[in-house]
């Protein structure tokens, strides 16, 4: 049985983009093509959060963590930070060679309290993860922090965090008030070394810094007691729509 174009079509938009349609530019005749890569990255997804001290299982392809940190961090008494890596490092999306664009890695984080949401260096030897430290503060990392909006780099030259940063996006929580729900996603090319974040589905723009060149993992802190994040490698749809960001990639239409 030859199944329409449209079929695909209607099964991918309601399984990965809450029903919102394609954009435009994409053919009908692509939506197959895009379900098979979905399914087969779902498959051989083998990310974990690792380092916390709350490991919920994976549920509906997501992992869910809360910050349960009792100790609290000489450098910063009053804060209870807690750091989560995902494993194995980032791999491109195979969907996104499917829309012209086969080296974009993307994740989206909930979260709900102060938090910091990027990438750090794969194999390094880090201090991120035993000090407490939000994203970009230490190692090789870099990250979209929450309280300013600011983005926060270190190139495993900083003696410690806060020290190398610059206006960026949207700020989209303080650390001292849990407000609802936040979703932040980030976005790597492979080729370029060039990252970028999204907040509840709207685009920040490229970070102008140039990264180590290094295989990377998704990382993101947060800030203290109780606060929660949940992390989406795409089994659940995106906020952003990651379809047309690649298929636009292709025209450099950003």
């Amino acid at each position: 049985l030859l199944i329409q174009p449209v079929v695909w079509s209607s099964v991918y938009c309601s399984t990965w983009r809450n029903g919102k349609p394609l954009p435009r530019a994409l053919s009908l005749y692509e939506s197959k093509g895009m379900i098979q890569e979905r399914y087969r990255m779902i498959s051989t997804m083998t990310y974990k959060l690792t380092r916390g001290t709350v490991e919920n299982g994976i549920e509906d392809g997501v992992q869910r963590v809360v910050n349960r940190r009792s100790r609290t961090p000489e450098h910063f008494p009053e804060f209870h930070m807690e750091a989560f890596r995902a494993q194995p490092h980032l791999r491109p999306m195979e969907l996104s060679e499917t829309l012209g664009d086969s080296d974009v890695s993307y994740f989206e984080v909930r979260v709900r309290g102060g938090a910091s949401v990027g990438i750090e260096v794969d194999g390094e030897s880090s201090v991120l993860f035993e000090s407490y430290a939000h994203i970009g503060w230490l190692s090789t990392s870099y990250g979209y922090h929450s309280d300013d909006g600011r983005f926060y780099w270190s190139d495993n030259n900083n003696a410690w965090g806060g020290e190398q940063n610059a206006e960026y996006g949207e700020p989209w929580e303080t650390f001292h008030n849990r407000g609802d729900d936040c979703v932040i996603g980030c976005g790597f090319h492979h080729d370029t070394y060039e990252m970028f974040f999204t907040k509840n589905g709207k685009f920040q723009g490229m970070v102008d810094h140039s990264l180590v060149r290094a295989r990377y993992r998704a990382a993101f802190a947060l800030h203290k007691h109780g606060d929660r994040g949940e992390i989406n490698f795409g089994s659940k749809p995106f906020l952003f729509d990651i379809e047309e960001y690649c298929y636009k990639m292709e025209d450099d239409d950003l």
